[in-house]
């Protein structure tokens, strides 16, 4: 028997997060798909730092300046959320400058951002919307409104959908 797993529901203050997660998802995909099939990892070196810029960069400000803030610093939810942002920003960083064994780097990247992104909406978001007062979380939508972008990825080339390389 199949399980059905029920979408989940967000507080209308999160939702637009909720959206920019989806694209964070996709980047990740395309990383995954990028390294099945053997692309040069420059290329993908290369739609990290575009997606970095157009994107994921003000995405965590976003998150660290106006999410984590109503919650207080002993908070472990605040920390790991801080620290996984932290650590994306590090390999991003780390990746900037072309180092070798990088498709293992690569691979690790995509699986953080994957998981930190299900971390946050499955386990982060419904904590928020329970500790949070109704008032904060007017406040952090109308804080996300205000920084809101419409999210667009145009990167060419398209590696994700080229042909796997034949060894």
């Amino acid at each position: 028997m199949e399980t059905i797993v029920k979408p989940l529901k967000r507080h209308p203050e999160l939702v637009a997060l909720s959206r920019e997660h989806h694209f964070e998802l996709l980047f990740s995909w395309k990383i995954k798909q990028g390294l099945a099939r053997k692309v040069d990892s420059r290329i993908i070196q290369d739609y990290i730092n575009y997606f970095w810029d157009h994107h994921l960069e003000s995405h965590l400000e976003k998150e660290d300046k106006i999410v984590v803030q109503i919650l207080s610093e002993a908070d472990p939810m605040r920390f790991r959320v801080q620290q996984d942002h932290d650590l994306i920003r590090s390999v991003i960083n780390y990746l900037s400058s072309y180092r070798e064994n990088i498709d293992y780097v690569l691979n690790t990247l995509q699986i953080l951002v994957k998981e930190h992104v299900r971390f946050e909406e499955r386990v982060f978001f419904p904590y928020l919307e329970k500790v949070a007062t109704p008032g904060q979380l007017i406040l952090v939508g109308l804080e996300i409104e205000k920084h809101a972008e419409k999210p667009t990825d145009d990167f060419e080339p398209a590696f994700w959908f080229s042909q796997p390389e034949n060894n």
